[in-house]
Parts: C-alpha cells; sequence; structure tokens
C-alpha cells in the first residue's frame, strides 16, 4: 500500500474556530446543495486554504458515492480534516442548527412567512446563481484545463439537463471514471505530486465509524420491531432508515419521507407539503425537513413524544447515517486515491461532477431565480450580485444580505 502523502496546508483548524465558520455559514446558505457547495469553495477552499480546490473536488466526488445530503457530507469531510472526529461533529452540528431551529420553530407556529416576506426570499435565489456560477469559473479552470476534461463536463451538463434525476447523475459519474481511465492517463499526476487529504489515524476513523453505524442505523431498526409503542423511535427508525437509502440528497428525499409519514398518518399531506416549501426559505440542507416533521408529528400526535424530542429523534436519525459513512470510509478513499488507475478515475469524475454543477446551476438554481411574473429585476440583481463578487471582491455574506434587500425593496413576486 503507498503511502499517504505528508499535509503541508495550514494547521488544524480549533473547534472553535469549526463552529464559527460553520455555523455562520449555515446562516448565510440558501439555495440548495449547489449553492452550498459554492460558499463552502469561497469561504473554506479559497479564504481559509482549509484544502485544496482539487482536494475539494475530490470530496464532492467522494460525496456523490454515499447515500445522504451530498452538501452535508462534504462539509462533514471538511471538519474531519481540519479538526478530526469532533471537527466533524461541530461542523454538522453548526451548519445544520440555524435550520433546523427555524423549521422547529415553523412548525410550532411561531415562525411565518407573509406574502411580502417572500420578496427577500427571490433576492436571495437571484445572489445564489451568481455565488454558484463565480464558484463553477473558477474550479472549471483547475478540474478542466484541457479539451478532453472540459468535453467531457458540458457533455455530462447536456445529458443532465435532458435526463435529469439521481440515476442520469450516477450514469454520468461512472462514465467519467471509465472515460478518466481510457483518456486520462497520461494526465495523471504521480502520487507525490497529489494535494493531499489529510486525516489523523485513518484506522480509528474506519473503526470508530464502523461502531457509529451499527449503533445508528441497525440497532434502532432492529428494536423498533420490539417497541412500536415509543414514538421517538419508530420515528428515528425511519429517519435513519431514509439517511441510510436515499442518493442524490436534496430533492430525492421527498418521496421516501412522503412515503413513511403521510402514509402511516402521522402528518397529512397538505402539512407535509407546506413544510416543504419552508425548508426552501431557510438556508442549509433540505435534509433539516426532518426537524419541521418530528415537531409537527408531536403537535398532531401528543402521545408520541415532546416536539423536542421528537424532533432530536427526526434530525439525528437522518443525518447519523452520514457521520458514521464519512468518518469510516473517508480514510478508505485517502488510501485509494494513491494508485494510478484511481487517479486517472478521479481526473474523469471531477470533469463530469463540474458538469453536474454546471446543469444544477441552471435548473433549480438560476430556474427558481427568475420564476416570477417578471424576472427582469431578477437578471438585474444576478448581474449585481455577480459584480459586487467577481470585481469588487465583496463577501458572500454581504452579497447575500444586499441581494436580500434588494428583492424586498423591489417586491419581487
Amino acid at each position: 500500500m503507498p503511502e499517504l502523502a505528508e499535509e503541508h496546508g495550514p494547521k488544524p483548524a480549533s473547534l472553535i474556530e469549526i463552529l464559527w465558520v460553520m455555523g455562520r455559514l449555515g446562516c448565510i446558505a440558501f439555495g440548495g446543495p449547489v449553492a452550498h457547495l459554492a460558499h463552502f469553495q469561497k469561504e473554506l477552499v479559497e479564504k481559509r486554504k482549509w484544502v485544496s480546490a482539487e482536494a475539494f473536488t475530490e470530496l464532492i466526488a467522494f460525496s456523490q458515492f454515499l447515500p445522504g445530503p451530498a452538501s452535508s457530507q462534504v462539509g462533514m469531510c471538511l471538519g474531519l480534516i481540519r479538526g478530526g472526529f469532533f471537527g466533524m461533529l461541530c461542523a454538522w452540528f453548526a451548519f445544520t442548527l440555524p435550520s433546523v431551529l427555524l423549521l422547529f420553530a415553523a412548525a410550532i407556529g411561531v415562525f411565518t412567512l407573509s406574502t411580502q416576506s417572500m420578496s427577500w426570499l427571490h433576492g436571495l435565489l437571484a445572489a445564489v446563481v451568481a455565488i454558484v456560477a463565480d464558484a463553477i469559473f473558477k474550479l472549471g479552470k483547475k478540474l478542466c484545463p484541457d479539451p478532453k476534461r472540459l468535453s467531457f463536463a458540458i457533455i455530462t451538463a447536456i445529458f443532465m439537463l435532458l435526463f435529469p434525476g439521481l440515476w442520469t447523475q450516477l450514469l454520468v459519474i461512472g462514465c467519467g471514471a471509465l472515460l478518466g481511465l481510457t483518456f486520462l492517463r497520461k494526465d495523471t499526476q504521480s502520487a507525490d505530486a497529489l494535494h493531499p487529504i489529510p486525516l489523523k489515524n485513518p484506522k480509528l476513523l474506519i473503526g470508530l465509524g464502523s461502531l457509529i453505524f451499527v449503533v445508528a442505523i441497525l440497532l434502532p431498526i432492529t428494536l423498533s420491531s420490539f417497541f412500536t409503542d415509543n414514538g421517538a423511535l419508530s420515528l428515528y427508525a425511519h429517519f435513519s432508515k431514509t439517511g441510510s437509502l436515499v442518493f442524490g440528497g436534496g430533492h430525492v428525499v421527498l418521496p421516501m419521507l412522503q412515503a413513511d409519514i403521510v402514509n402511516n398518518n402521522w402528518l397529512s399531506n397538505e402539512v407535509f407539503l407546506a413544510g416543504y416549501g419552508l425548508t426552501q426559505a431557510v438556508p442549509g440542507p433540505i435534509f433539516t425537513f426532518s426537524s419541521y416533521l418530528g415537531a409537527a408529528i408531536s403537535q398532531q400526535h401528543p402521545s408520541m413524544g415532546s416536539p423536542m424530542g421528537l424532533t432530536a429523534a427526526s434530525v439525528f436519525g437522518i443525518f447519523l447515517p452520514s457521520l458514521a459513512m464519512v468518518a469510516g470510509l473517508l480514510p478508505l478513499w485517502q488510501r485509494l486515491r494513491q494508485y494510478t488507475s484511481m487517479r486517472s478515475a478521479l481526473l474523469g469524475v471531477n470533469a463530469c461532477v463540474l458538469g453536474l454543477l454546471v446543469a444544477a446551476c441552471y435548473n433549480p438554481v438560476l430556474t427558481k431565480a427568475i420564476d416570477l411574473k417578471e424576472p427582469t429585476y431578477a437578471i438585474a440583481i444576478i448581474l449585481g450580485s455577480w459584480l459586487l463578487l467577481t470585481v469588487w471582491k465583496t463577501p458572500a455574506w454581504a452579497v447575500v444580505a444586499v441581494a436580500a434587500f434588494a428583492g424586498y425593496s423591489l417586491n419581487l413576486s
């Protein structure tokens, strides 16, 4: 087995820094998974240099192969790299908490959105287009520096636009690996030239990840068959199953949750879909929809448990599989990437990942931003956000704030 490269990047981040940075991103990361990755790219790769751009893209590719929320898993990977196992927990907790709290409040009737307040959301979505496009442009220069890889990315984007869906995504990633093995062997770096993905004590992490996986997934599902009257345990089992089986993340989670929650008569379809709509209006991962569902179920079925108890069971149930798999499998990924054939495949996969991001920048990011009666104002906000971001080098959080205010002032709808 080849030796792992030594890390020559910045010193590991403190847990306080991870909490602060990821918590701030969790408050401004509107727009879904692709926008989250753009925020990570700007804040953690370009500004703080936690990992190189090449390593960041490998983390995206790694997360695409796992079930669960892809963008959250990239955040978990970054926390694991910069702060070890507890850094991973801090990164997940801080990035997820703002959305969890907002949706919990929405479910118990404290947080509401008026028609007017939706205008700022449209402004935010317009800013997200500029942020995502900027990230794609910068990644593209590194990941597709030659005609072959640029062609792979463009063909991937075209294919995803024509045939959107989870299976298409998995297919193009697999094809990217084959194309890399076939056409990019001469472009492969030597093992010594790789940008390292540093981890402390990988063997311990593999064992710990396996232990968490058993405790978080297999044991609760088994116990739930014996304790069906325990509402929190039953919810935990259902949500952990979803977190273990849903590939593609984001909106792909909707049908499985709908089948579990609505078909079990825990919530009506109307209440379920209302919560899903609110999830689009808050920052952070779409999987925090579980927070709304847990709290809403407690309101309609008080005998199942308290709002906080059912919310905790739902949120931890859906996210713990990802935490376990990231901790257990990232060290294995780190070792596999040392081989020449794996590096060739990764070059092709990375080019196709860029194509996936291009397709996602159009749909749903751009399409949602201009889905208005009068899209001209939204386009103006997109161009203004691009100017602030790329020419004036304004921080992403400030661009988001300005765009939200512009959307509110223009009463976008």
